[in-house]
């Protein structure tokens, strides 16, 4: 019969296989959707190009002036524009790919992405090409 403190250490066991087997996992699954837009960007680049005032402002009034990565009040005039998916991984201009952010929130996202969200873009650029 196997003890309670057996029980507990083989479940420690169980769980760190766990989490190192779904880190290495995410990896993999995030180098081959890096490959994918790269592909992308061979094909089909995006380039970069001046806002509109217009566009921003609209997009300001469309946050209620907060910042998505904090949650915090932006002041007017001092926001970036943050692509969800970066030019790095094919992000576009489009406006369902950019938001308004502080930036400070900016320096802090770098070109990172969440897989899920890089991967759901990607398949729907390929669908437009």
């Amino acid at each position: 019969m196997v003890n309670k403190a057996d029980r507990l250490e083989r479940l420690k066991v169980l769980q760190e296989q766990a989490r190192n087997q779904e880190q290495t996992s995410y990896y993999g699954v995030f180098s081959e959707v890096s490959d994918c837009a790269n592909i992308l960007n061979t094909l089909d680049p995006q380039k970069r190009k001046p806002w509109l005032t217009d566009v921003l402002n609209d997009m300001y009034v469309k946050q209620q002036g907060i910042c998505p990565e904090c949650g915090l009040k932006m002041d007017h005039n001092d926001y970036e524009v943050d692509h969800k998916v970066p030019h790095k991984f094919g992000g576009g201009n489009e406006s369902s790919n950019i938001q308004l952010v502080h930036p400070k929130c900016n320096r802090l996202k770098g070109s990172s992405v969440d897989t899920s969200v890089l991967l759901r873009y990607l398949e729907d650029r390929y669908q437009n090409l």
